[in-house]
């Protein structure tokens, strides 16, 4: 890939104007020096948008937007919380603290859909973390099992993850602790990277399955290896589960079972669930007591728990609508095929579909060759397709972390392990950095269109609309 294609696709995330205060002292010097160096490059406006909620435009085809919208189901979810709202299970709620635990109801049928998914029974309602939605059950996870960089309590101070992502990264910067990233397209990918980057610095190793937005899962075999690295360096495993119910195979959440209940923690939300994002509702659970009891130490230090309402309804969805959530899946399996039933990457050139299908939610463009002969970035191309073709995409550079980070790259990677279960020896990387990243991360990371049937369904005649755009380009 050249430069010209990779160079300035940061560029959209805008630093706002310095302040200062009236003796004209930099207003920065307050912030947190973390917090301060990373705030803009990490400005996750790029990624959520900014103050208004997304406005759905029938005059454009939304294919970049990760929201649920638009299915068709038996009730409006809408008219459901309206009802439960005015009922009177809620008035009482709002009159007293839930306690630390949460609300008893949601916690046990949180329990049993995650068993089930697992496909044994693992999780209880004393094992049940309740959340301000999955990216809060992410950010407390990595609170509660590294250590701030710099301290001397524990040498754990880094989470190991893959990119393209989801951007955790400001969760992971704001507890104080590294990132170790490497890239990763396929589980088996995933898996090697873990192999060889993974090292005793490591607290936390980060898993997306089914993954956004590659949409890979893993297999028995992966887990069982990632499973004996994390072993190897007693590293806590967070698998991030929100896309669960979209795979219309049970195969997924049986193969993550493989990992050892003693030293994994699962996060779910609401959000991709039953579509409801604004409910800012998510869990964390594990087997081991004291895990689940450090991640609700840690929320305490925000709030005691999520809402009592919040998360009433929540156990009221489980328990009296518990066929949603597969029926939201099926519709937007359905959007995906009609799309990849329309769309038709061999008429364009510098274009490839990702092979990975397991998260129907997403699917991932490779537009390396396309960027190099139009000379465009990602950024560009999706700009292009928006503005003359009304197709709404997502650019891959808003998943993958921004270059304005400092890194470092390891060095004596890949060295073969004649002892012990990790296949590889720990790689050397740069002490001090916070973020720590592979050594192709920059140079070697593929320009790519994310594309999301939640909220679109007109799937068909986006597909259409989207081929045309990339024609004109080529």
């Amino acid at each position: 890939m050249s430069d010209k294609a990779n160079s300035g696709h940061d560029a959209i995330a805008e630093a706002p104007p310095r302040e200062t205060d009236a003796a004209g002292r930099p207003v920065a010097r307050l912030i947190n020096a973390t917090v301060r160096d990373y705030m803009d490059a990490l400005s996750l406006q790029r990624f959520y948008g900014g103050y208004v909620i997304t406005k759905i435009d029938e005059q454009v085809f939304n294919l970049g937007i990760g929201e649920v919208g638009g299915i068709d189901l038996p009730e409006d979810l809408y008219s459901i919380y309206r009802r439960f709202e005015q009922s009177d299970a809620l008035a009482p709620l709002a009159t007293r603290y839930s306690g630390t635990l949460g609300e008893r109801d949601t916690n046990r049928l949180m329990a049993a859909h995650l068993n089930q998914w697992l496909g044994e029974e693992r999780f209880n309602e004393m094992r049940v973390v309740s959340l301000d939605g999955g990216q809060n059950a992410i950010e407390v996870a990595v609170r509660a099992f590294t250590a701030p960089l710099g301290s001397a309590e524990r040498d754990k101070h880094y989470v190991l993850m893959a990119t393209p992502s989801y951007p955790y990264f400001s969760a992971v910067i704001s507890a104080h602790t590294g990132i170790m990233s490497f890239l990763a397209y396929d589980g088996e990918a995933f898996t090697r990277g873990v192999e060889t980057y993974c090292n005793g610095s490591v607290g936390l190793i980060l898993i997306n399955v089914p993954h956004n937005p590659m949409g890979y899962t893993l297999d028995a075999g992966q887990v069982a290896r990632i499973g004996k690295v994390a072993e190897a360096y007693d590293c806590v495993i967070v698998v991030d589960g929100v896309y669960a119910n979209y795979p219309d195979s049970p195969r997924t959440g049986q193969a993550l079972a493989g990992f050892d209940p003693h030293r994994t923690v699962f996060c779910d939300s609401f959000s991709k669930k039953y579509g409801l994002p604004g409910l800012r509702l998510g869990f964390a659970l594990s087997a081991a007591e004291e895990l689940t009891y450090a991640m609700r130490f840690i929320k305490m230090s925000e709030s005691l728990t999520p809402s009592n309402g919040k998360l009433a309804f929540a156990g009221h969805l489980l328990e009296h609508h518990s066929q949603l959530p597969s029926q939201i899946g099926a519709q937007v399996r359905e959007r995906r095929r009609q799309f990849l039933e329309r769309f038709d990457p061999g008429a364009l050139k510098g274009v490839r579909v990702f092979g990975e299908e397991n998260n129907p939610f997403y699917l991932a463009l490779d537009i390396a060759g396309l960027c190099q002969r139009a000379g465009m970035t990602d950024v560009a191309v999706a700009t292009h397709c928006l503005e003359q073709y009304q197709v709404r995409v997502f650019p891959g550079a808003f998943v993958y972390p921004n270059r304005k980070l400092r890194h470092g790259v390891f060095s004596a990677e890949g060295r073969l392990n004649p002892h012990g279960p990790a296949p590889y020896l720990a790689p050397r990387f740069p002490p001090g950095e916070q973020i720590v990243f592979s050594g192709d991360h920059l140079e070697g990371r593929t320009p790519l269109l994310r594309l999301s049937f939640g909220a679109e369904n007109r799937t068909g005649a986006a597909a259409e609309a989207l081929t045309e755009a990339l024609q004109s380009l080529q």
